[in-house]
């Protein structure tokens, strides 16, 4: 089964890299993969209770400090309805032996070694990720100077892509 084809522009969402989350979780619930039911409830940064109902796994592209981009699935996110923000908790990621380092250079350092950058953006730590239905098959790209469009079998001009563009590529070639 196809997938229908993603966005011609794909934008990217804000996460908040929060150190208080215990779990990752996330307002869009068609955004996951391999979705399961629960019974999780939360407390908001208000106190209020939040009730959870299904947790999956997310699929997104980062791009690190060397211009590559490179595919993560966070996997238990869960999906909070109303929540205008999506979290990554700290905890998280870290069990996914992904380090968190913030301060002077906020990073996140992937099991590869890769780093990718994240900003104090007004009052939080937020990460840009763009989020993909599904895995895609291109895992990472490097992206130098664009050598430009030869051919509908090149492949060159791919490099000459922001990473949204690229997704939109690979999910339009491979029909996934």
């Amino acid at each position: 089964l196809a997938e229908p084809p993603l966005p011609r522009a794909l934008t990217a969402t804000p996460f908040i890299v929060d150190s208080g989350s215990t779990f990752h979780t996330h307002p869009d619930g068609t955004h996951l993969d391999n979705t399961r039911s629960c019974r999780q409830m939360f407390a908001s940064s208000t106190g209020a209770p939040i009730r959870c109902n299904t947790v999956g796994d997310l699929h997104i592209l980062l791009r690190a400090t060397d211009e590559n981009v490179h595919r993560v699935t966070l996997r238990d996110v869960y999906i909070v309805p109303g929540h205008h923000f999506s979290l990554l908790s700290v905890r998280q990621l870290e069990l996914a032996k992904i380090q968190v380092q913030f301060g002077h250079t906020p990073t996140l350092r992937l099991p590869t070694g890769t780093d990718v950058p994240f900003a104090w953006n007004g009052n939080v730590y937020s990460l840009p990720a763009v989020i993909t239905p599904r895995p895609v098959a291109l895992v990472t790209t490097t992206i130098p100077q664009p050598p430009g469009y030869r051919s509908w079998r090149s492949t060159a001009h791919m490099h000459s892509l922001s990473p949204p563009d690229l997704a939109n590529l690979w999910h339009a070639r491979l029909h996934i």
